[in-house]
């Protein structure tokens, strides 16, 4: 799997894409680069309507305990997932039942829906929510951020 991230620091919040067969390990994986980010607080808008599930209910419980740990240290902020296949709905329905209020989710079939529920869903925001796309030099695992404005951030992994 390959995702890529933008973070608007001014406003903590990001917009996430996933591409791929999402693993356990990918999520986790991407769990960690938001804390070494230190932005597990913002609130997090996630496309994977391009990936597809890989794991199992199992996991996404080692997932949810993951989150739960980081909440323990710090306030995770909500993230809402936009996803076009019923098997990954239900899956990360399960994960956000699981991760109970320590990490608040939801799931969406819209991108409209999903920036309702964070908030996000006028106008001016629209216009600054794009789509996240990876660079196509960056190879997959590789990270990278570029800053060129202070208040936003691209990571790619």
């Amino acid at each position: 799997m390959t995702f890529s991230y933008e973070a608007d620091t001014r406003f903590q919040r990001l917009v996430t894409v996933w591409r791929g067969d999402v693993t356990a390990e990918d999520a986790l994986r991407h769990i960690e680069h938001r804390a070494v980010a230190d932005t597990l607080g913002f609130a997090q808008l996630i496309d994977a309507t391009d990936s597809r599930v890989a794991f199992a209910p199992a996991e996404a419980n080692r997932l949810a305990s993951a989150m739960k740990s980081h909440a323990r240290q710090q306030p995770i902020g909500p993230t809402a997932l936009v996803v076009s296949s019923d098997c990954d709905f239900g899956m990360y329905r399960l994960f956000g039942t699981m991760a109970d209020e320590a990490y608040p989710v939801n799931v969406f079939r819209s991108r409209r829906a999903a920036l309702e529920w964070l908030g996000w869903a006028n106008e001016e925001n629209e216009a600054k929510l794009g789509d996240v796309t990876p660079p196509s030099s960056q190879a997959a695992g590789q990270p990278s951020i570029v800053d060129d404005q202070p208040s936003a951030r691209r990571r790619t992994a």
